[in-house]
């Protein structure tokens, strides 16, 4: 991970290919851009936590950040589920669909 802050760019990996992605990080401090920066041809992941991970269960608000380049989600996207609540803790889940 490498941060350019004469271009006002960092550069991260993709969390499966490791091919680089760049996030935009103008306008913002080292720390914050780090994490809500826009990113070029990626997507970002966040997770809190879980109770059923062994591995990645933290305390006071610390979370995992992943990206995942668009070309590794299109790949795989039978592995991946689009969640839309339809009203408070009601999903409607269908099945991802990268040509849509």
């Amino acid at each position: 991970m490498t941060d350019d802050p004469t271009k006002n760019t960092a550069k991260r990996t993709c969390f499966h290919c490791a091919k680089t992605v760049i996030l935009d990080t103008r306008g913002m401090g080292r720390d914050e851009g780090l994490i809500s920066s826009p990113i070029t041809d990626a997507t970002d992941f966040r997770a809190t936590g879980n109770y059923g991970s062994t591995v990645w269960d933290p305390e006071g608000g610390a979370f995992l950040h992943i990206f995942i380049c668009d070309d590794c989600l299109k790949a795989n996207s039978d592995r991946v589920v689009v969640v839309n609540p339809v009203v408070h803790r009601k999903y409607k889940v269908k099945w991802w669909d990268p040509s849509k």
